[in-house]
C-alpha cells in the first residue's frame, strides 16, 4: 500500500513508484487498507485518470469521521521493478 504525494519530503522514509509510468515518491505502509494519492499528485499524472466513485470509507487513526474522498481510479503501478495494477484513492 502506498501513500503517493508530490513533496520532497525528507523527514519520512520514501520510495519512487511509478504511476502509469510517471515517476512520483511515495510512504510506503504494508498496515494501510488503502493506496492514497493527493490531488497534487494526482494532477501529475498525464493522462489524468478518470475518477470513479470511491466504494469505501478511509478513517483517520482513532476517528469516527471519514476522510473526505474525491474518487477512485486504478492505474498501472511499479514499485521495485514490479508491476501490478492498483487501485487509489
Amino acid at each position: 500500500m502506498f501513500t503517493a504525494t508530490s513533496s520532497n519530503s525528507t523527514t519520512q522514509l520514501q520510495t519512487c513508484i511509478k504511476l502509469n509510468d510517471v515517476k512520483i515518491s511515495a510512504l510506503t505502509d504494508s498496515g494501510a487498507t488503502a493506496n492514497v494519492i493527493s490531488k497534487a499528485t494526482l494532477s501529475t499524472l498525464k493522462p489524468r485518470p478518470e475518477l470513479t466513485p470511491a466504494d469505501i470509507k478511509i478513517f483517520p487513526y482513532g476517528s469516527t469521521k471519514p476522510l473526505p474522498i474525491a474518487g477512485a481510479f486504478t492505474c498501472n503501478t511499479e514499485a521495485a521493478n514490479k508491476k501490478t495494477m492498483a487501485k487509489f484513492m
